[in-house]
């Protein structure tokens, strides 16, 4: 929670105007050149990334400089009183003397220096002082993120995507050893460069890329000649290539996965599972708290991921039946990594980042001042984004990363769900406000206080709301919502406290709602088109 350090929680920064940047200025092309080829980074995520700094600079600025004109016009705010005081003591006929004399002089002269200083900084005539004072504080930032990473692992002295040399390289003479048709496909298509560019991507790529880059592949050599079983002997050497290289690196202790599963199995104490973690080409999902007891995604933590696969790992014997104190089967153990990979890698890792994706793109279009940041982990229920807005409006969102049709149809957060939803998060907003909140000074700043107090109040308006729906839908049956008299009782209550229900789904297909939904007033929302 953020509230009480930054009056804004959105960028205003054009999307037009930042991609034109990273597209035409030579140094910005130059470090997204550096992106893609020194760390394999896809150029739209490279370009992406580039115009996320941007737009963090553009922001930086413009803060600066807001905060450099505020403290102009409170300055001459407090002058322009001492001057009225002065010049009201002059009206009533009061004495000035010759001190009261220059100490109005004084004030005249300090009031012309801000005017002259108000007018430099509109003509933005101090834009290069206060790009130093970004860059000192952006240099601050940076240097204060390293202290933190190396704290907390002191051997994270490569990077976060550092490869050991000669991984790809084994794995490609095995191949020729174990099995020369498939060596022999891959060599063939390498010698065209343009599939060559091809198959690199492929082999570092997550399975679903990898698929279509393989297919683009497949298709280049067919149409140079090769036959149907050397495309196939292709697409079969560049998954097992991809494989044998993604378990050199989970099993490296040089890399920061590798030293991740050793610490991780450190905090294992089941046989069985460990072994199963052993066994396989595990790859850990992240899962540090922040300090507001959130999660922070990509952040590595062994003993948030221990405490996951033991969780992961009770799941799965309930699921396959599999009697407490039972061992297991090999083929049992090499289906727990499948399990995990699918259910919660998978599935949780998408729906972190599309939430995630879709808080950013609210506060950015829609000025949405985040009350409720996305959960850590998608299987936990609740509502995924709460926010208000400066007209008061309180937006409820719910984020579909993997529905398969355009139209949602079940969202249970916003129907039978939703008073103990929004209960539960009065009560957790309750403890930031009354708790994390005061660990901050009170702001002075009348931009930052006014939205603090907005804040304050969309948490009792939101906490009303749900004692409401609470209260109204005691008693009603799963579906009896959509009963024209309930439906119209629930809308009134949210149309009361200013609540607006929204599907996103910022890496998802979803484009609008069922016509149930749309009785409740449950509206779609996607950001503009750049």
């Amino acid at each position: 929670m953020t509230l009480p350090q930054s009056p804004r929680l959105s960028l205003r920064a054009d999307l037009g105007v930042l991609r034109a940047a990273v597209e035409g200025d030579a140094a910005m092309v130059r470090m997204s050149r550096e992106l893609e080829t020194k760390y394999r980074i896809p150029k739209s995520e490279a370009q992406e990334f580039m115009m996320a700094l941007g737009a963090a600079a553009l922001d930086g600025m413009g803060e600066l400089t807001l905060g450099r004109l505020t403290a102009r016009f409170r300055t001459m705010n407090a002058l322009r009183a001492q001057v009225g005081e002065a010049l009201d003591n002059i009206l009533s006929g009061k004495a000035m003397g010759d001190a009261g004399a220059q100490n109005l002089q004084s004030l005249f002269a300090q009031v012309k220096s801000e005017m002259e200083g108000l007018q430099k900084d509109l003509q933005q005539r101090e834009l290069p002082k206060i790009a130093d004072e970004l860059s000192t504080k952006l240099k601050q930032d940076l240097e204060g993120t390293a202290k933190n990473l190396k704290e907390a692992d002191p051997h994270l002295t490569r990077g976060r995507f550092y490869e050991p040399p000669g991984v790809l390289k084994e794995a490609y003479n095995d191949l020729a050893r174990r099995k020369p048709a498939l060596h022999k496909a891959f060599e063939t298509a390498r010698a065209d460069p343009e599939v060559a560019a091809i198959l690199q991507k492929a082999l570092t790529a997550e399975e679903q890329t990898q698929g279509a880059l393989i297919a683009d592949a497949k298709a280049r050599m067919h149409a140079k000649g090769a036959s149907l079983a050397e495309v196939a002997d292709l697409e079969k050497a560049v998954k097992e290539l991809g494989a044998a290289r993604r378990k050199a690196l989970i099993n490296n202790p040089e890399t920061i996965e590798g030293r991740m599963k050793i610490e991780v199995l450190e905090r294992i104490h089941d046989e069985d599972l460990a072994q199963a973690i052993a066994e396989s080409d595990f790859i850990l999902l992240p899962s540090a708290k922040d300090e507001f007891g959130g999660v922070r995604p990509f952040a590595m933590d062994a003993a948030g991921g221990a405490s996951r696969l033991k969780e992961a790992w009770a799941n799965f014997k309930t699921k396959r039946k599999i009697p407490e104190g039972q061992p297991l089967t090999k083929s049992q153990r090499s289906d727990f990594a499948g399990f995990w990979r699918e259910n919660y890698l998978v599935n949780e890792g998408r729906s972190m980042v599309s939430e995630r994706a879709a808080t950013w793109e609210l506060g950015r279009h829609e000025d949405l001042n985040i009350l409720k940041p996305p959960k850590g982990y998608s299987k936990s229920g609740g509502t995924d984004i709460v926010g208000f807005k400066d007209n008061g409006e309180i937006w409820v969102a719910d984020d579909k990363a993997w529905f398969s049709s355009k139209s949602a149809s079940d969202v249970p957060a916003f129907t039978h769900e939703l008073a103990d939803d929004i209960l539960a998060d009065v009560a957790d907003f309750e403890r930031q406000i009354n708790v994390e909140w005061k660990k901050f000074p009170e702001p002075t700043d009348p931009v930052q206080k006014q939205r603090l107090t907005m804040a304050r109040d969309a948490v009792e308006r939101y906490r009303k709301c749900g004692e409401e729906l609470k209260a109204k839908t005691a008693g009603w049956k799963k579906g009896e919502i959509f009963d024209p008299a309930k439906t119209a009782e629930f809308n009134a209550i949210l149309k009361k406290y200013n609540v607006k229900l929204k599907v996103t789904s910022a890496i998802g297909i979803v484009s609008e709602v069922s016509e149930r939904l749309k009785l409740l007033e449950v509206g779609v929302w996607k950001p503009p088109v750049p």
